[in-house]
C-alpha cells in the first residue's frame, strides 16, 4: 500500500512496526496505528501523515472483510445457531428503536463533519494544512492504486484463514469442543473479532462473546469460558512477547544498518 506513494520500507522494520503496533493496541484501541507510523517515520525517514492515510484505508478494508466473513459465517451456520442469531437480532432491533434519535443525530453529525472538512480543504488547499490533507487522501486512495492488487488480496485471504485455523486447532484441543467444524471456528472468529475491537486487546469482551456463541453450539458454560480465556491468553502472550522483542531490537538493528550504510558510502568515496 506504500508503494504507490513512493515509500519502500525494509521488511525488517515493517515487521517490527507491525508487532509494536499490536503491542500498543493492547494498551489503548488504535494506539498501535499511531505507534506503527511513528516507528516507520523514525527509522525509515518516511512522512507519517502519508502513512496514516494508508492505515485508514487498511482498516476500512479490514472492516469490509469482516462484514463479508460475518455474512458468510452466519449464512453457512444459520441452521445451527439460528435461534441465538434471532435473539441477538431482536435485542439489537430494540436497542436501535430505543436510541433512534441518537443514531440519526450521529449520522447527521458525521455528514456535517465530512462536509466541513471538504469545505475547509477547498478554502485552504494551497497552504500547508491543505497539502497535508491532500497527502492524507492520497494515502487513503493508495488501496485503489496498488500495483500488486491480487497479491494484497491473496495475503488478506491467507491472514483470515490463519486466524480461523488458529481457533479451529484450539477447538480440537478441548474435549468439549473437538467436534466443532472449521465453519464453527469461523463463527467464533467473527465474535472474537468484535470483542477485540470493543475493548483494549479484547480483554473481558472477547471471552464473553466467544463463550456466548459457543453456548449456541450447546457447549456448557465452563468449557466455553475456558476456551475463550485460553484463545485470548495465547494471542495476547504472542503479541506481548513479539512486541517487547521488537521494541528491544529495532534500535540496535537500525544502528547496525546505518553503520553499515555509512561504511559502504565511505568505501565508495
Amino acid at each position: 500500500m506504500l508503494e504507490p506513494l513512493d515509500m519502500k520500507p525494509t521488511v525488517v522494520n515493517t515487521t517490527f512496526a507491525v508487532f509494536i503496533g499490536y503491542f500498543f493496541n493492547l494498551l489503548l484501541p488504535r494506539a498501535g496505528e499511531v505507534a506503527k507510523c511513528t516507528v516507520l517515520a523514525r527509522y525509515e525517514k518516511m512522512p507519517a501523515h502519508k502513512m496514516i492515510g494508508t492505515i485508514v484505508a487498511e482498516r476500512a478494508f479490514d472492516l469490509f472483510c469482516l462484514i463479508i466473513i460475518t455474512m458468510a459465517a452466519l449464512f453457512s451456520q444459520f441452521h445451527v445457531i439460528s435461534k441465538y442469531v434471532m435473539e441477538v437480532a431482536g435485542r439489537l432491533s430494540e436497542d436501535i428503536s430505543r436510541h433512534r434519535n441518537v443514531l440519526i443525530a450521529s449520522i447527521v453529525g458525521l455528514i456535517v463533519v465530512l462536509l466541513a472538512l471538504f469545505l475547509f480543504y477547498r478554502r485552504h488547499k494551497d497552504n500547508k494544512i491543505g497539502r497535508f490533507m491532500k497527502e492524507m487522501t492520497h494515502g487513503v486512495l493508495s488501496i485503489l492504486l496498488m500495483k500488486k492488487r491480487w497479491q494484497f488480496i491473496g495475503f488478506t485471504v491467507l491472514i483470515w484463514m490463519m486466524y480461523t485455523l488458529q481457533l479451529y486447532i484450539g477447538l480440537k484441543c478441548l474435549p468439549a469442543t473437538n467436534h466443532l467444524s472449521f465453519l464453527a471456528a469461523l463463527v467464533v472468529l467473527v465474535y472474537g473479532s468484535i470483542g477485540m475491537i470493543g475493548t483494549p486487546g479484547g480483554i473481558g469482551l472477547y471471552t464473553y462473546l466467544v463463550a456466548q456463541i459457543l453456548g449456541a453450539y450447546s457447549i456448557p458454560e465452563v468449557p466455553a469460558q475456558a476456551f475463550g480465556w485460553i484463545a485470548w491468553a495465547v494471542t495476547t502472550a504472542i503479541i506481548i512477547v513479539f512486541g517487547v522483542f521488537s521494541l528491544l531490537l529495532i534500535q540496535s538493528y537500525n544502528r547496525s544498518r546505518d553503520g553499515k550504510v555509512a561504511m559502504d558510502t565511505a568505501q565508495n568515496l
